[in-house]
C-alpha cells in the first residue's frame, strides 16, 4: 500500500527504493504463516534446523533481485518512470533472471502451497478436536487463517490481472479497488481484536513484564452466581431435598470425578447451573451441597481450581506466554478476578509466588 501512494503520488525516489526491495519478504512470510501456526497447534517456541529449509526460496528472490542494481541508471530511470506513468504495480519488462510474470506466479503458487498446509495441519489436529477447552485460541487460529486465505486469494487474483493487462493504466480502477479492500481486511481485524480482549492480550499484545502492578485490585463487575444464593440454614430446610448420607457421598463423588476429569472450570462461562444440572440437584441445593461439602461458595471453589491448574501450567508455558494469558487459559474472565484470587488463596502475588 506504501509503495502504490509513492507511484500515485510520482514519489521517483521513493518507488525506485520500493521497487522490489520486499520481494524476499513475499517469499517469507508464507512459511512464517505456516510455522506460526505449526508452533501455536505444537506449542512449540524453538525453531528447528530443518525448518530452515523454507526459506531456501528467500535466497532465490534475493538472488533475482540483485541485478536490479546492477543496471545502469538511465534503464532504472526509465522504468521506474514507466511505472509512475502507467500508475501500475507491476511492470512487463525483465530486468532480473525470471521475468516479473514467472515471478509473480511461484511467489502465488508458494503462497497458496503454504496455505493448504497450515489449514491441513490446523483440522487434522487435537487442538480443533478439543476447541470447547480451548476456545480462546481456537478462535485466533481460524480468525489468522480466515484472514490469511481471504487476503492472499485477493493477491492471487491481482497477480493474475497483473499479468494479464501487462501492468496498463486501464487496470488502475482494479488497483483502487485491491486497496480499499485491503483497507476493509484491515479493519476487520481490528474489530475482531478490539471485541476480544482476551485475544488482545495474549497473542496481539504480548509482554513478558506484567500487565499490571503487582496490588490487589477492587473485583469489576461481572457475571456470577450471586452470594445470596447461599441461603441460610433456616430458609434452606424449607426448601432443601432431604439427602441422606448414601446420596450425598454419591454427589460429591460424581462432583470430584467431572471435576477432575473434564475439569469444567477451563471455561469462563461455567456457572453454578451447569454443575447442578450436571449432577442432578436443584440450583439452590447445590449451591448448599458446594458451601457445605466443600467449606466455600462456589466462586470461590471454582477459582481454586483454576489457581490449582494455573500453578501446574505456568512453568510449562512461561516461555511462550504471560501471567494474564495463561490464567485467562485456565478459565479467568479478567486479570483482575485472578490476580485477588490468587492473592486470596495464596497470600502472594503470582510473580512473587514462582520467584519465592
Amino acid at each position: 500500500m506504501l509503495y502504490y501512494i509513492f507511484v500515485a503520488t510520482n514519489q521517483k525516489y521513493f518507488v525506485s527504493f520500493f521497487f522490489n526491495s520486499f520481494d524476499p519478504l513475499y517469499f517469507a512470510y508464507p512459511a512464517c504463516i505456516y510455522l506460526y501456526i505449526r508452533g501455536f497447534i505444537y506449542n512449540e517456541n524453538r525453531f528447528k534446523k530443518s525448518d530452515w529449509f523454507h526459506f531456501i526460496p528467500v535466497l532465490f528472490a534475493i538472488i533475482n533481485i540483485i541485478s536490479w542494481y546492477f543496471l545502469d541508471a538511465s534503464t532504472r530511470d526509465a522504468i521506474i518512470l514507466d511505472v509512475i506513468a502507467k500508475k501500475t504495480l507491476y511492470i512487463d519488462e525483465n530486468y532480473g533472471f525470471f521475468s516479473n510474470a514467472i515471478t509473480f506466479f511461484l511467489r502465488n503458487l508458494l503462497i497458496i502451497l503454504y496455505l493448504i498446509f497450515s489449514w491441513k495441519l490446523f483440522l487434522k489436529s487435537e487442538f480443533i478436536k478439543n476447541r470447547k477447552e480451548n476456545i480462546i485460541s481456537y478462535n485466533w487460529v481460524l480468525f489468522l487463517l480466515i484472514i490469511m486465505s481471504f487476503t492472499n486469494f485477493n493477491f492471487f487474483i491481482t497477480s493474475i490481472v497483473n499479468i494479464a493487462s501487462g501492468g496498463k493504466s486501464d487496470a488502475l480502477l482494479f488497483y483502487n479497488y485491491i486497496i480499499i479492500l485491503l483497507c476493509a481486511i484491515i479493519l476487520v481485524v481490528i474489530i475482531f481484536v478490539f471485541y476480544n480482549p482476551k485475544i488482545t492480550y495474549r497473542y496481539v499484545f504480548v509482554s513478558k513484564e506484567p500487565f499490571l502492578q503487582e496490588q490487589v485490585f477492587v473485583e469489576s463487575t461481572e457475571l456470577l452466581i450471586p452470594d445470596n444464593l447461599e441461603i441460610s440454614d433456616a430458609v434452606d430446610k424449607k426448601k432443601r431435598i432431604s439427602i441422606n448420607d448414601f446420596d450425598i457421598e454419591n454427589y460429591k463423588s460424581k462432583i470430584l470425578f467431572y471435576m477432575t476429569e473434564e475439569k469444567p472450570y477451563l471455561r469462563s462461562d461455567f456457572t453454578l447451573n451447569d454443575l447442578a444440572q450436571h449432577i442432578g440437584l436443584p440450583l439452590h441445593q447445590c449451591s448448599h451441597f458446594v458451601n457445605c461439602e466443600f467449606g466455600e461458595n462456589f466462586r470461590d471453589w471454582i477459582n481454586g481450581y483454576r489457581i490449582t491448574f494455573f500453578i501446574e501450567e505456568y512453568p510449562k508455558k512461561s516461555a511462550k506466554n504471560t501471567i494474564l494469558s495463561v490464567a485467562l487459559d485456565c478459565g479467568f474472565n479478567n486479570k483482575v478476578t485472578f490476580y485477588n484470587s490468587f492473592k486470596k488463596m495464596k497470600g502472594v502475588t503470582p510473580t512473587e509466588y514462582f520467584n519465592s
